[in-house]
């Protein structure tokens, strides 16, 4: 259950930055009706995943950093899905009726169910306690292409995936206003614009002010081997450094890294 939870965590919290500006950019999912008089061999085959998301909200999974994959034989399903290499495997047995393939994952408090659609995409609601609902659409391994679309709009110029650290930066190079513009989040670089707040960062030697979310957090900064640490007197502790290309960026975690560009 534990890993179930974890999935659904970093999908929810990877649409949830996109839904204040991104995701008014998305296209609906449009989809054909369900085939009501889908037999259980209708069902069978490898499917892989092209669009998950959480009620209204889909990405391509390639956007979310999560795999998916269905394989269905005789009304026995194995839904496989990996996210930073872990996989998570769900053994779900059920039976059709109108269309729809539904059961319940053996020792698991979690259910499946799944539609098979008159256009040939197979489309699943995975339910958990305690999480909010997947939903996931797939298409045969064999097929090619896709009836089903979603897009964001083109966030720019995303900063690199591996940028030059400014090996004698001092105080003064750190210092001065900076905006954040791109946040990396579970190896998905999205608009800052995204999480629907400004944040803003101050650096005047010693003394370091981060604005998030209207909350200003001041700390101390120290430089030491071409990083920036400021501590705040809660203990938190964050790192900065600055970059070739002048950006500064700062993981606040090991999976969120907010990038800042200097204001003029």
């Amino acid at each position: 259950m534990k890993k179930i939870l974890a999935l659904t965590t970093a999908l929810v919290l990877a649409l949830s930055m996109l839904c204040v500006g991104a995701l008014a950019d998305l296209e609906p999912v449009d989809v054909s009706p369900v085939r009501t008089d889908a037999a259980l061999a209708d069902f069978n085959g490898t499917w892989n995943a092209y669009l998950a998301g959480s009620r209204n909200a889909m990405l391509p999974v390639e956007f979310i950093g999560i795999e998916f994959s269905l394989i269905i034989e005789d009304g026995k399903a194995t839904l496989t899905m990996v996210h930073r290499g872990i996989p998570t495997i769900f053994h779900i047995e059920g039976d059709v009726s109108e269309g729809v393939l539904a059961g319940d994952a053996v020792d698991e408090t979690v259910s499946l169910s799944i539609s098979l659609h008159e256009d040939g995409v197979l489309s699943s609601v995975l339910s958990a306690p305690e999480t909010e609902t997947l939903n996931i659409y797939y298409q045969k391994a064999e097929d090619i292409g896709g009836t089903l679309t979603a897009s964001a709009s083109e966030p720019g110029a995303a900063p690199a995936d591996a940028l030059s650290i400014h090996t004698d930066a001092a105080f003064a190079d750190f210092n001065g206003t900076w905006n954040a513009h791109f946040i990396e989040m579970y190896g998905t670089k999205l608009p800052i614009e995204a999480l629907g707040q400004e944040v803003t960062l101050i650096i005047e030697d010693t003394k370091v002010i981060l604005t998030l979310y209207g909350v200003d957090g001041l700390m101390e900064g120290s430089v030491s081997d071409d990083v920036l640490t400021a501590t705040a007197d809660d203990g938190t502790v964050l790192s900065f450094s600055l970059h070739e290309d002048g950006t500064l960026s700062s993981a606040f975690d090991e999976n969120i890294t907010v990038y800042f560009q200097k204001v003029d």
